[in-house]
């Protein structure tokens, strides 16, 4: 999930708001101290806290998975009733795995879930 991180911190910054905003800093950060020191340093440090506060988003969403129901597939997944949890191996070793569980606005339904496949065997059918 972590290898996410780094498309998504590219996706933030091709935000025209986000241009616009650090493009702003840069300007106004420029006038005001008639340095190009000073705007440098202030937007990298932007940069370098807005990629902080993406991983930590990650992460966070990581660990909260794991505490919510991947530390308890048994109770999760396999109990309840029209709900599956699949892991898929190759050669012996565990590749991927996915979970379905009825879909919270109509039972009729299944919501896949916590989807991961490994890098190496992503396209391969």
């Amino acid at each position: 999930m972590s290898e996410h991180i780094p498309s998504a911190c590219m996706h933030v910054l091709k935000q025209p708001i986000v241009q616009m905003f650090l493009g702003c800093v840069f300007c106004a950060l420029l006038t005001s101290s008639m340095s190009i020191l000073l705007p440098v340093l202030a937007v990298t440090l932007l940069l370098a806290a807005g990629r902080q506060s993406v991983s930590y988003m990650f992460t966070k969403y990581i660990q909260t998975s794991l505490e919510q129901d991947l530390n308890h597939i048994q109770q999760t997944y396999l109990d309840p009733a029209k709900a599956c949890f699949w892991v898929a191996e190759s050669q012996g070793r565990v590749v991927g795995t996915v979970a379905c569980l009825p879909a919270e606005k109509d039972q009729n339904f299944l919501e896949l879930k916590r989807m991961s496949v490994k890098k190496t065997h992503r396209g391969q059918g």
